[in-house]
């Protein structure tokens, strides 16, 4: 799902679902797209929201019964939405994508992921308020700016290839009653990825 002119967008109602697999947006012709209502990943293949000319969500964006990737180097301005990965379901970060605010929830063994070494999740202007299991892997990467309100658990999954969580931006505020954890590896790093990068771990939060 892609625009056909120079003008193309498209918005999902708040009545309307678009479900299944596929792309909606393609970083080769960039589609601005705005979900008000219920986009859900289903199928053995994923499906790929495409950032990079924009993105809102006011509604929900699910890992439902297969995988939700949301990538591009654009913004997805979740400060309305909510961001869900359902029992047994991943939702993926890749790219360079930068989401900000709202709400990130997952159940049972249901994950956020970040794939690759720049995704950001921004607290700046309206607080992440996570209730998700997120994980970041093996040589992989998260950017954090602002206040992420951690509810849930945050997991820096390092096993030798070295695996990063960057403060950017001033500082970054570790809020809420949930946990950051790293395994047992020399080459788990948290440190700034900005000159100005700077963390603060909340009265009620646990590294």
């Amino acid at each position: 799902i892609y625009r056909g002119d120079t003008n193309g967008f498209l918005i999902n109602g708040a009545l309307h679902t678009i479900r299944g697999a596929g792309n909606i947006g393609w970083s080769g012709i960039p589609t601005a797209f705005t979900n008000d209502g219920a986009v859900l990943a289903e199928g053995v293949n994923p499906l790929i929201v495409d950032c990079s000319a924009g993105v809102t969500n006011t509604g929900l964006m699910q890992a439902s019964a297969g995988t939700l990737r949301i990538q591009g180097s654009g913004t997805l301005d979740n400060s309305a939405g909510v961001i869900e990965a359902l029992d047994g379901e991943v939702v993926e970060l890749g790219g360079s994508v930068t989401v900000t605010g709202g709400e990130l929830t997952s159940a049972g063994t249901g994950v956020i992921r970040s794939i690759s070494a720049n995704p950001t999740l921004n607290g700046s202007a309206s607080t992440v308020i996570n209730n998700a299991a997120i994980e970041i892997p093996n040589s992989a990467r998260l950017r954090l700016s602002g206040e992420v309100e951690n509810n849930g658990s945050i997991a820096l999954q390092d096993s030798g290839s070295d695996t990063y969580l960057h403060p950017l931006d001033g500082p970054v505020t570790l809020s809420g009653d949930g946990e950051l954890t790293l395994t047992d590896s020399p080459t788990n790093w948290i440190y700034r990825g900005s000159s100005t990068g700077a963390l603060v771990n909340g009265p009620t939060h646990t590294i």
